[in-house]
Parts: C-alpha cells; structure tokens; sequence
C-alpha cells in the first residue's frame, strides 16, 4: 500500500480594509488612492483565478506535484469525511482523488457494514482495513509483509491477500472519533491499522471508539 504525503502551501490572500467613504480627496493623494473607495478598486480582484484541476489559486497551484492521471491501484481506498470536512474550500481529499484512481468518497456521521462501496468491496473478495491508530492496531508494514509471504506461498488456496479496501477517516481527531464511535459495527468488522512511525503526537487521545466511550 502507498502512502501519500501531500505537501502543499496554503497562501491567504488578504486585501486590505476598505477605505472609509469620507477619505478626503487630499488624503487620497498622499497614500496613493484613486479617487473610488478600496472596496470598489479590490472588488475586481475578489473572483481569484484558480487551476480548474486542483481548485486552488494559480500562484499555488499545485498540479505539478500531482501524476499527470490517476494511478490505478489493485488496494481501494474508501474516505469516510465528516460533513464539516466536505465544506472547506481548501482540503487534501480533492487531491488524493486526483492521485488514486481507486478512491471513494463518502459524506456522513456515521457508517454501517452494509455501505454500498464496503459491500461491492467484500463481494469481490476485498479485505477492510480501518486506518486509525489504537492498542489493537497492526502496523500497516507487518500487514504488507504478511500479505507478500502469503503471495508467494505456493498452492494458497486462501483470497488474494493483495485485494484491500484501506478505509479512513476524514476529519480532526475529535470528528473522526465521533463517526467511529456512531459506527461501532463498521469499526468491528474492520481490521485496525496504523503506521508504525507515528508519533505520540499523531496518536489518537481516544484509541478506542466504542458506543460507551
């Protein structure tokens, strides 16, 4: 499985206050102001123009970083993204789609096993995997390790090991938290599994979503 790490930089383009409609003509000519107010001369900066593939202002534009199309995967990645995640203008899921041909996005609180996307999955003889970190979860390198031995194993009768539907989260620690812990089912019928190198800071403060935490 690959891990992405997309680096961007998030620029705010902040115009100034608009003047007051008093600014006395005299004032004007000292600070460089035109005769009509900021508000009207910014006005025609406020429709930025932005990269049509990666949605943000050309000046950080980040399409470069980007692999021309989709990379086709045999691993399907399903992106749970809480409601609040969904509105922001500025976001990574967007760009995962653009780098994983094999990627689905679903919009909500909380998630049942019986979800379209995770049943098309397991009909096809896919195995869900929930990244999330906790006591119980498995490196997601011991998991890649197991899976090559079993594919060499000669005469395996067992399901592709390689066929993996990597579940995640979208959302701060407290939201994610949230949807796991409204989708205890879900959570049970996955197998957890974390990076290795995470540090305490990128642990989860709650490892253990559940209905009575």
């Amino acid at each position: 499985m690959l891990r992405l790490a997309l680096v961007y930089a998030s620029v705010l383009l902040l115009f100034a206050t608009p003047l007051a409609t008093g600014l006395s003509l005299s004032r004007a000519a000292c600070t460089g102001a035109r005769g009509e107010p900021r508000s009207t001369r910014n006005h025609v900066h406020e429709a930025r123009a932005v990269c049509e593939r990666c949605s943000r202002p050309h000046r950080v534009c980040v399409c470069a970083a980007l692999p021309p199309e989709p990379v086709a995967t045999q691993t399907r990645v399903l992106i749970l993204q809480h409601p609040v995640e969904a509105k922001k203008t500025v976001a990574t899921v967007p760009l995962v789609e653009l780098c994983l041909a094999n990627c689905t996005v679903v919009n909500g609180m909380c998630f049942e096993p019986e979800l379209r996307e995770i049943q098309l999955a397991l009909d096809e003889g896919y195995r869900p995997l929930l990244l999330y970190p906790g006591p119980d979860a498995r490196p997601l390198e011991e998991v890649a390790e197991g899976t090559a031995r079993t594919v060499h194993q000669e005469g395996s009768e067992a399901a592709d090991p390689r066929k993996v539907l990597l579940i995640l989260a979208d959302g701060t620690w407290r939201q994610a938290h949230h949807m796991l812990r409204h989708s205890p089912r879900l959570v049970a019928a996955c197998e957890r599994v974390s990076f290795s190198d995470a540090t305490r800071r990128d642990r989860d403060p709650h490892p253990n979503p559940s209905p009575s935490s």
